[in-house]
C-alpha cells in the first residue's frame, strides 16, 4: 500500500504534468499571450504627438509588430477597454498596462505618456522610459490580452453612455467610444486635460465625431476652469437630474457611465456624478467567467470596420495634426 508521502508525490507530479502540458498547447498559439506570459514585439515605428516641456511630459505613439511575424489581428477588444502590459527592463523588472489605440493585422498600437527613469524598470514610470530608449528595430516584451482567460469585462448596456477620460486615458477611450456609437443613442466623450498644448489625437477623435460622438474638453488650466467639477459633468452630459431615487429611476437605468483615469480619480468622478444628480451606474465591469471573442453577433473589428475611419484601420498613419480646440471658448467646457 503505498504511504502518504508517495500519493501526494503522485498528486504533485500529476499536476506538474497537466500544467506542462497545458503551457506547452496555449504558448503553441501565435501571436500575444495572456496570463503574464511575455513575447518580444519588435518596435516598427515611434512618433512624439506632445512634445515635453519644464511643466509637461511627453506623450509618444509607439508601433509593435506582433511576436514572431504573426499577421493575424491581435485578439484584445478595444470596445471593452482590454488592455496588454509591458514589461520594463532590468532583473526582476515591473510590468505595466496599457490600453492599446488601434489593433491591425500584424500590428498593435500604444500611445504612452513617458515619465522620467526611476527603478531601473521596477516602477511604472520605469516601463515607459524603457518603452522611450527602444529604437526602431528593437524589441519590447508585451503580454495580453487581459483581464485574463478566467475574468471578464461584462458590459452593461444604456440608451445614453458618457465616458470621462482623464489625460492620457483618452486611449481607452477611443476604442470603447467606438464600440458605444453603433450601440447606444448617444454617445458623451469628456477629456480633462491642464490646457491645449496637452492635446493630441485629433484625427481620430474627428472620425468619431463624424461617427456621432459628442466631444468636449475641460481645461484646468484655462478660463478659470480649476478642477473638474459636478457642474462641468452636468454641463457636458445634460442627462439628468435623476430623483431621490437615484439608480432605481427610469432614466437612471438607461445611462452609463465610464471614467478613465488613476484609481482615485475614478473613485472621485463617480462621487461627483453622484453628487451631480447624473446616474453613476458603471458601463463595463469586471467579473469572472469565461472570456467571449465576440460582441453580439459580430467581432469588435467588425463593428469597427462599419465606421468610417476606423481604429483597426486608420489610427496608425501619418502623423496626427495639432488639436484645434475651440480659441474663442470662455467656458472651461468646450465643445470640440
Amino acid at each position: 500500500m503505498l504511504s502518504r508521502w508517495a500519493i501526494l508525490g503522485l498528486g504533485v507530479a500529476f499536476v506538474f504534468v497537466l500544467y506542462v502540458g497545458w503551457r506547452t498547447w496555449y504558448l503553441s498559439k501565435p501571436g500575444l499571450r495572456s496570463m503574464l506570459f511575455f513575447r518580444p514585439c519588435k518596435l516598427l515605428s515611434k512618433e512624439t504627438l506632445v512634445e515635453a516641456a519644464p511643466d509637461r511630459l511627453a506623450v509618444r505613439r509607439f508601433v509593435f509588430a506582433l511576436p514572431g511575424g504573426d499577421m493575424g489581428e491581435p485578439d484584445v477588444q478595444l470596445a471593452l477597454g482590454e488592455h496588454i502590459k509591458v514589461r520594463g527592463a532590468g532583473l526582476l523588472p515591473f510590468a505595466r498596462s496599457y490600453s492599446p489605440v488601434a489593433v491591425r493585422r500584424g500590428e498593435i498600437e500604444l500611445v504612452v505618456k513617458i515619465y522620467p527613469a526611476d527603478g531601473r524598470g521596477k516602477t511604472p514610470a520605469g516601463v515607459s522610459s524603457h518603452l522611450d530608449s527602444l529604437q526602431e528595430g528593437e524589441e519590447a516584451l508585451l503580454s495580453g490580452p487581459y483581464p485574463p482567460p478566467f475574468q471578464r469585462v461584462a458590459r452593461e448596456p444604456g440608451r445614453k453612455v458618457g465616458i470621462v477620460a482623464y489625460g492620457v486615458g483618452i486611449t481607452e477611450a477611443l476604442g470603447v467610444a467606438w464600440g458605444e456609437l453603433p450601440r447606444a443613442d448617444e454617445v458623451g466623450l469628456l477629456w480633462a486635460l491642464r490646457d491645449r498644448s496637452e492635446l493630441y489625437a485629433q484625427q481620430e477623435l474627428q472620425a468619431l465625431q463624424d461617427a456621432g460622438l459628442q466631444v468636449r474638453y475641460h481645461f484646468s488650466r484655462e478660463g478659470g476652469g480649476g478642477r473638474l467639477g459636478p457642474q462641468q459633468l452636468r454641463e457636458a452630459f445634460p442627462w439628468g437630474p435623476v430623483d431621490s431615487s437615484g439608480k432605481d429611476s427610469e432614466h437612471a437605468q438607461e445611462v452609463r457611465f465610464l471614467v478613465v483615469g488613476t484609481k482615485a480619480m475614478k473613485r472621485e468622478t463617480y462621487a461627483m456624478l453622484a453628487s451631480a444628480g447624473l446616474p453613476c451606474q458603471r458601463l463595463l465591469k469586471k467579473t469572472f467567467g469565461m472570456r467571449k471573442k465576440t460582441l453580439g453577433m459580430r467581432s469588435v473589428g467588425d463593428s469597427y470596420r462599419q465606421a468610417p475611419a476606423c481604429p483597426s484601420e486608420a489610427l496608425g498613419g501619418g502623423a496626427t495634426p495639432r488639436a484645434k480646440a475651440p480659441e474663442g471658448a470662455s467656458d472651461s467646457v468646450c465643445s470640440a
